[in-house]
């Protein structure tokens, strides 16, 4: 049971270092293909700093909910279901939350 924990530990401590990293490096992944995307999307121009801070802060947060869940959940009796619900309200909600900031 402890090999779940140390593995949601490590993907949120990665997740925290890859989001600072995007916002510091101002750097993601296909950051062209997504900034087109995103400009056809709401009809304005969105700026690369924008983009960056919030995949970055996007990917820092989940990656804090995951590594402080890892710290606390090894005394709850299913945290199987636990890091499962963190996850999906983290991808329910990331479609809604990218249209509030990038939609003025």
């Amino acid at each position: 049971m402890w090999m779940i924990h140390l593995f949601f530990f490590t993907i949120g401590m990665v997740l925290i270092v890859l989001g600072v990293g995007m916002i510091f490096l101002n750097w993601v992944p296909h950051k062209m293909i997504r900034l087109d995307e995103l400009c056809e999307r709401y009809d304005h121009l969105i700026e690369e700093d924008e983009l960056c801070h919030f995949e970055g802060g996007y990917q820092t947060l989940l990656g804090i909910f995951l590594t402080i869940a890892s710290l606390v959940l090894p005394y709850h009796s299913n945290p199987l279901l636990i890091y499962l619900l963190i996850v999906g309200c983290f991808t329910v909600f990331y479609r809604p939350l990218k249209y509030l900031y990038f939609n003025p």
